[in-house]
């Protein structure tokens, strides 16, 4: 659905007055300055993952660089880029052999934008129950259907209703739509879109939501840019069976998207995850040697927290445990803070009140770290991400760090992981050549 047509002008090195952002070891944060940036050599990054050895910045068939080592575990940096350039501009991943494992394309929004919206309702439509929602979504998109990358425009927003039927009096105020407002990224407040008439678009897109009233009929919602330009969208709300004035008709809900995966880690860690479809943490059962792993109520009890991470749990007894099987490692818990003698860690974390454990096995330093994301190897010679961050429970001064086991345990030599999701158990096996 197309609603409406403006165009945007050219960037170039004097476009925009930006503000100045550094990156603080977890995210890109605004140091409080403004200035220029040259687009016409510009940084440009990639998000890769682990499993890549290098990465390929092309911009419309020409190479911009190979990059083999990443700024920050999975941030890719290609400097001195013209992002002016109209076009193409696609990366490359590939593993270690030098097989390409990935790709992406990105192409320049070019010429005059046109505001596309789409509807998004339940299997059976929008239902006037008094409760539905309809997900509106606008992208600025040119002719082949690129979305404008930059875009920021405010939206403004109202609703017009015709119901289907008029010989019933008005005896509530839920009998009409209501318009929820949307979402913008770092609002809050007055400025916040939630609730209210109006939205920006972030990077070309904006989505807003409609409540359904509970009479069916047509209902339009109109928009308008600061730009001058306006359209329509029309919805319609569908009735519903209804039982003493309340629905008979249960809300919608979409099937669950299912699938089974496995992964593995460094060493011989395996996961057999088959998606359950519940968001629920599910707990779990560890057992090292056949030996059952106790933990402390409310210390870190194993968990599988959804569908996309491995099970969590305390590290300190399953380390212990592993250790009195005869693993080869040797660990510390650092309950408190971040120690002195881990002063690069400290830069990258915003307090050094937080605990850790540090593993030493295979001939490597791992440290797990609470408030990261990632495992840091060799004194942060090198990382590994993990599905969740590494958190810790417990007292102030008696933390124990909790993350995804297997991420940890695949750094042991000799050590295996099994993950059963179905009999929700772990089991860690210690062969007898550990040491080797």
């Amino acid at each position: 659905m197309l609603v409406g047509h403006w165009s945007y002008p050219k960037l170039t090195k004097d476009t925009y007055l930006y503000p100045v952002k550094k990156y603080n070891g977890h995210f890109m944060e605004e140091t409080g300055e403004r200035a220029q940036r040259d687009p016409l050599h510009k940084t440009v990054y990639a998000i890769e993952s682990v499993h890549c050895a290098s990465v390929e910045l092309i911009v419309n068939g020409k190479s911009k660089g190979v990059v083999t080592k990443p700024d920050h575990a999975f941030v890719y940096a290609f400097p001195n880029v013209d992002i002016t350039e109209s076009g193409t501009a696609e990366v490359v991943a590939r593993d270690k052999a030098g097989k390409e494992i990935a790709r992406h394309v990105v192409r320049s929004f070019v010429g005059d934008g046109t505001l596309e919206a789409k509807v998004m309702t339940g299997p059976k439509g929008w239902l006037a129950d008094g409760s539905d929602i309809a997900v509106v979504d606008f992208s600025l998109v040119d002719a082949n259907r690129t979305i404008h990358p930059y875009a920021s425009d405010k939206l403004t927003f109202s609703l017009s209703f015709e119901p289907a039927t008029s010989h019933e009096p008005r005896t509530t105020n839920h009998e009409s739509p209501t318009f929820m407002g949307g979402w913008n990224s770092g609002v809050f407040g007055e400025s916040s879109p939630i609730g209210k008439d109006f939205v920006n678009l972030e990077c070309g897109m904006a989505r807003v939501f409609v409540k359904a009233g509970r009479r069916p009929g047509k209902v339009t919602l109109k928009w308008r840019c600061a730009n001058g330009q306006w359209g329509d969208v029309p919805l319609e709300l569908k009735a519903v069976e209804t039982r003493d004035g309340l629905s008979a008709v249960p809300q919608q809900a979409f099937p669950a998207n299912r699938s089974t995966f496995a992964r593995k880690t460094s060493a011989e860690a395996v996961q057999d995850l088959s998606s359950s479809g519940s968001a629920k943490a599910v707990p779990y059962t560890i057992r090292v040697s056949g030996v059952p792993v106790a933990f402390a109520k409310g210390m870190g009890e194993p968990v599988k927290p959804d569908d996309n991470t491995g099970v969590c749990c305390a590290f300190e007894p399953v380390l212990a445990a592993l250790k009195a099987a005869g693993a080869e490692l040797e660990y510390i818990v650092e309950p408190k803070r971040i120690p002195p003698n881990k002063k690069w860690l400290r830069k990258l974390s915003p307090t050094p009140f937080v605990p850790m454990v540090t593993v030493k096995a295979g001939g490597h330093e791992i440290d797990a770290c609470a408030g990261f994301t990632e495992l840091f190897i060799d004194n942060g010679k090198d990382k590994n991400l993990t599905n969740c961050e590494i958190y810790g429970v417990g007292k102030k001064n008696a933390k124990t760090v909790c993350g995804e086991l297997a991420a940890l345990v695949g750094y042991i030599p000799g050590v295996k992981i099994e993950i059963d999701e179905r009999s929700k158990k772990v089991k860690i096996s210690v062969s007898k050549n550990a040491s080797n």
